[in-house]
């Protein structure tokens, strides 16, 4: 487990499925950070057995679940059921898909709080990525890398009718290169808005 007790700190050995010690980090909401090894004697999922045991277990928990050499991982973000004591209440669980033991690159890490260990583990394991200092997730990034590469091709050919703009000696030819560039342009402030808007969505 992860807690703040003086000079302790826990993670999963990816290679041998065990927990050493390392470093003491306290939390604001989340005091400790359990970590259950279960082993099945069958390959399959037991999203019934974790809900049940994140409802009665006041901590947070990350669930290795191991079968042979394979195992998934699952983790879950909630909060003291204000009507009844000693259940509570799951917010959202994140799991992987099956993986070979040493095909398992998640990881904790050091932060400045039990809060945000957890949180962005729990985001690593629901399929979000890092990028640009911030978590957002895997699908999201793919369209905005597609945005990026459309913003890059429309400021090329922007560049491009400006060129002819001030090359061509027609002015009907000219008219119709200023009207192409000023189109352009519409449609890259567009992308850069699409862009920003996006951007502001992802988890910090």
């Amino acid at each position: 487990m992860v807690h703040n007790a003086p000079e302790r700190w826990y993670t999963f050995n990816q290679n041998r499925g065990t927990l050493y010690s390392r470093i003491s980090i306290k939390g604001e909401e989340i005091e400790e950070i359990q970590v259950f090894h279960i082993e099945l004697k069958q390959k399959v999922k037991i999203p019934e057995l974790i809900l049940l045991i994140n409802r009665i277990i006041p901590y947070h928990i990350i669930f290795v679940i191991s079968y042979g050499d394979e195992l998934y991982l699952s983790a879950s973000t909630k909060y003291p059921n204000p009507t009844q004591e000693n259940i509570d209440v799951v917010s959202d669980t994140a799991t992987t898909e099956w993986m070979h033991r040493e095909d398992m690159s998640y990881k904790f890490e050091l932060r400045s709080s039990l809060d945000v260990v957890f949180n962005q583990f729990f985001l690593q394991i629901k399929d979000f990525t890092f990028e640009d200092g911030r978590y957002i997730e895997k699908g999201e990034l793919e369209r905005l890398i597609k945005i990026k590469q459309e913003i890059e091709e429309l400021e090329s050919k922007i560049k491009l009718a400006e060129a002819k703009v001030k090359s061509t000696k027609q002015i009907n030819r000219e008219l119709e290169y200023y009207q192409e560039q000023k189109k352009l342009e519409r449609q890259l402030r567009l992308k850069k808005k699409s862009l920003m808007k996006s951007k502001s969505g992802i988890l910090p």
